[in-house]
């Protein structure tokens, strides 16, 4: 095992997900401090979905779609997107980048990258030309005005291939928008779902991305960055000079140790939390706003499986795409309008302002006694 940064075999070995299917370990380089996870078992899992707070989590495929209304905006403010005429975008997903991008601007003309034969997304078809296949094994000869990764990056066999393949793919002017998960996110007070998952094998920090634009003779030409992401627009730096390289190991060697620190006191929160919702259950009126990762790790660790008809759960997206989450049928909120709720358990953290603002607008007008807690704050 080496790192796929420095080439260093200096790894430390920190950290087991829970719940991964393919025995996967997290390494910490002792060299310049990049987060890796190497898997154990060599198979491939099948692509079934999995609604899960642990290291299996996947296959859902509606995440990116989150982000594409922010990537934009960000754009329309750092980019002249008139001058943009051909666009590539690696990782294309269910096709929301696309194809809000050919709402704003209908005569780019777009390669998307998505390995994903099952996703079978509706496009301009003179527009937009698909490639079913890895990044890694596509030969593209043609340069991008703009190219968008988005939660791909992670995802990759190489991060340091990537840097070097999507070079040929630029000119001078030509913008690269990466966005990746924000490793940082693991020092939140309120962690509780599994955050190295089998499908990511690269875990980055800010630090790390610059390293690896330092290397490859990139500059950014701006970064916005929140508790979750770690977005770059990018372009080519043609007059690079030997950049000196920041180690990360002990920054990130101390923040996984904290994490599952904090992961295991959560953990017991939850345990605790099975007496006083059997109580509550059995004599009011409860529904779980959020049917994701942390309603997964909530109901498992607070005893809910046994209290499945007696409970309504309910989310905004993932009706979409499944109807049952860890065994509870899944609602939309529109659906349950008419009912009558004594408690709201927000089962979210990203979008908890925006279910505030929901549950008030659903509920509240008709029953201003409802409760509202957040799971991290009861």
């Amino acid at each position: 095992m080496r790192c796929d940064y420095c080439i260093s075999d200096e790894l430390l070995k920190i950290y087991k997900p829970k719940g991964s299917l393919l025995g996967c370990i997290v390494y910490v380089c002792r060299s310049c401090g990049l987060t890796q996870s190497f898997k154990k078992l060599k198979k491939k899992i099948n692509r079934k979905k999995r609604i899960s707070g642990g290291a299996d989590w996947g296959n859902i495929r509606y995440g990116k779609a989150f982000r594409t209304n922010k990537t934009l905006n960000i754009l329309k403010r750092n980019s002249q997107l008139r001058n943009i005429k051909n666009c590539l975008d690696i990782g294309s997903n269910r096709g929301s980048f696309i194809n809000s991008l050919l709402n704003i601007k209908k005569n780019i003309n777009f390669v998307g990258i998505e390995p994903d034969k099952n996703l079978q997304v509706k496009y301009p078809e003179k527009k937009v030309k698909i490639f079913n296949e890895k990044f890694e094994n596509i030969q593209i000869n043609k340069k991008f005005d703009l190219i968008h990764c988005s939660h791909t990056l992670e995802h990759l066999d190489s991060p340091s291939f990537f840097f070097k393949r999507v070079k040929n793919l630029m000119h001078n002017k030509t913008i690269l928008y990466l966005e990746v998960p924000n490793i940082k996110s693991i020092i939140s007070k309120y962690c509780l779902e599994e955050y190295f998952i089998d499908k990511h094998a690269f875990h980055f920090s800010e630090n790390d991305i610059r390293n690896y634009l330092k290397k490859y003779n990139y500059k950014i030409i701006k970064q916005i960055h929140d508790e979750e992401n770690l977005i770059f627009l990018i372009k080519i730096n043609r007059n690079s000079k030997n950049a000196t390289i920041r180690n990360n190991f002990l920054e990130n060697k101390k923040m996984i140790q904290k994490y599952k620190k904090t992961i295991k006191t959560n953990l017991e929160k939850m345990k605790k939390l099975k007496y006083k919702f059997k109580k509550l259950i059995l004599k009011k009126s409860i529904l779980f706003w959020g049917a994701g990762r942390i309603f997964n790790v909530m109901q498992e660790y607070a005893g809910l499986q046994k209290f499945k008809e007696k409970v309504y759960v309910c989310d905004q997206f993932l009706p979409d795409y499944s109807s049952y989450s860890s065994g509870f049928k899944i609602y939309k909120p529109s659906e349950l309008s008419e009912k009558k709720f004594d408690y709201i358990f927000i089962t979210a953290r990203s979008f908890e302002r925006d279910i505030k603002k929901n549950i008030k607008l659903l509920f509240r007008k008709k029953n201003k006694m409802i409760q509202v807690f957040s799971i991290f704050k009861y």
